[in-house]
């Protein structure tokens, strides 16, 4: 089901199919060092001229797929987009922070959904963005900021999609509006989607 979920992005966005999705995935039961709060976690290790990534998933994840809850499945989609978006940047060779990756990580949950379900857009946003509570294991002030602004992006700015494309139907003009901001990188993706607002 992770690979399937790199095929939707892939198609999504108009990536090459590249990654073996499965092939990066690591139980948390194999990793001592993983945070048992959450349900999935990328890790990147620099190696001189190379970048190692891992896809560390808990083992209920991994056993309960392809029975997901909307929990789960966004979940595995944060993890996939994480390391997808991650495996793009190393390829260009520029920075990423992680805002920026959880603010891409929550515009392709509401795409995906928006495009593979048939719950309503407006019913999307309320139920990724507006019923949103940080895990109670989140208590970093640094981290609680972070998810908090990530959540206020991406709510403004998939409202905004959803009033400018969503509800005029206008599905082409949707895809590419998606796939200009995926490829935008750094603070200009952070400001872009920031002053996208309804």
């Amino acid at each position: 089901m992770l690979n399937a979920i790199h095929r939707e992005l892939a198609s999504l966005y108009r990536l090459e199919e590249s990654l073996d999705v499965a092939s990066y995935v690591v139980p948390r039961s194999e990793v001592k060092d993983a945070a048992l709060d959450r349900p999935e976690q990328v890790w990147v290790r620099q190696h001189e001229d190379a970048v190692e990534l891992a896809l560390v998933m808990d083992d209920a994840l991994l056993k309960a797929s392809p029975h997901w809850t909307l929990d789960d499945y966004c979940a595995c989609v944060e993890g996939v987009s994480h390391l997808l978006y991650l495996s793009l940047v190393a390829e260009r060779n520029r920075q990423v922070s992680q805002l920026e990756l959880e603010v891409q990580a929550e515009i392709d949950k509401f795409a995906l959904l928006l495009f593979t379900t048939t719950t309503a857009a407006n019913d999307l946003i309320r139920r990724l963005f507006q019923s949103f509570q940080l895990r109670e294991s989140v208590t970093s002030d640094e981290e609680k900021l972070r998810y908090d602004t990530a959540n206020r992006l991406a709510n403004g700015y998939c409202t905004f999609l959803t009033q400018r494309y969503v509800a005029p139907a206008q599905t082409g003009g949707l895809l590419q509006e998606l796939r200009h901001v995926y490829r935008m990188g750094g603070t200009r993706k952070l400001a872009y989607v920031s002053e996208c607002r309804p």
